[in-house]
């Protein structure tokens, strides 16, 4: 009876384990993969960037045209009928990289964009990112958004790639 119960296990076991399949490169299995810290600089539902994009900023140039792009508003602190543009946050490019993220202009509220997280695999940088949409059931408000997402990283030289994970969000 013993015997018999080992025996099946080893066969449950065994069998399990045949029908695995196991990642064969460093980048699979995250071997080396560390996380980098990241500051948010912006985030936001209307920015005027109407196209899908991701951008990496490494001086302060890119970074004033692509502030003046998105011309964020200021919070409702501004005269609406008065468009001065706000200066782009001071950034030291020495120290830190700029990265972006635009979801491009949707026909309605319910979507967002987010930098979730960033790692340092091999000889390169994987920005995750979460492009959500609110689920087809939910009353969402009908105007025109554009959502975006800035962060910065330490400086760095290596290849940015941009992992993006479509989701739907469930009503609130």
């Amino acid at each position: 009876m013993k015997s018999t119960y080992l025996t099946c296990c080893f066969l449950i076991v065994f069998t399990g384990f045949s029908s695995w399949s196991f990642p064969t490169n460093a980048e699979q299995l995250n071997l080396g993969a560390s996380r980098v810290p990241f500051t948010t600089i912006s985030r936001g539902l209307y920015c005027g960037h109407t196209d899908t994009a991701d951008s990496v900023i490494t001086n302060q140039e890119d970074w004033a045209n692509l502030w003046q792009q998105i011309n964020p508003s200021d919070e409702g602190d501004a005269d609406p009928e008065v468009k001065i543009p706000l200066p782009p946050p001071e950034v030291d490019f020495t120290r830190y990289t700029v990265i972006a993220v635009f979801m491009g202009e949707q026909p309605t509220d319910g979507h967002s964009i987010t930098v979730f997280k960033v790692k340092e695999v091999g000889s390169a940088l994987k920005v995750f990112v979460k492009s959500a949409s609110a689920d087809s059931s939910c009353q969402i408000a009908q105007v025109k958004t554009q959502p975006y997402h800035i962060v910065e990283i330490d400086k760095t030289e290596k290849e940015v790639r941009f992992n993006v994970r479509q989701v739907t969000e469930p009503c609130e």
